[in-house]
């Protein structure tokens, strides 16, 4: 598999796309909306940086694009309860 656009690209066209698509969708709006957002996006950032942090601890890529300059494996740490803790990251700041 040749992955060619990285998946913070991806995530932002998928943003772009879910802000265009705004007319189209009847706006809902309840209670703590707002609040339940901002935990959507701080909880993505923190499992986005926790994955970084957890990349640079075991000295390999956090690039997806270039595979063959990893030097690991990562299992241990957020990688043990999530296969990909970073698109996981990605789709909560999404929500």
């Amino acid at each position: 598999m040749k992955n060619t656009i990285p998946p913070p690209i991806v995530s932002l066209i998928c943003a772009q796309l879910i802000y265009l698509s705004k007319p189209f969708f009847p706006e809902l709006l309840f209670n703590y909306s707002n609040q339940m957002s901002l935990c959507f996006l701080i909880s993505g950032l923190i499992i986005i940086l926790i994955s970084f942090q957890r990349f640079k601890k075991e000295k390999t890529t956090i690039n997806p694009i270039k595979i063959e300059k990893a030097s690991s494996l990562v299992t241990n740490g957020i990688f043990k309860y999530s296969r990909n803790p970073m698109y996981l990251g990605m789709v909560l700041i999404l929500i």
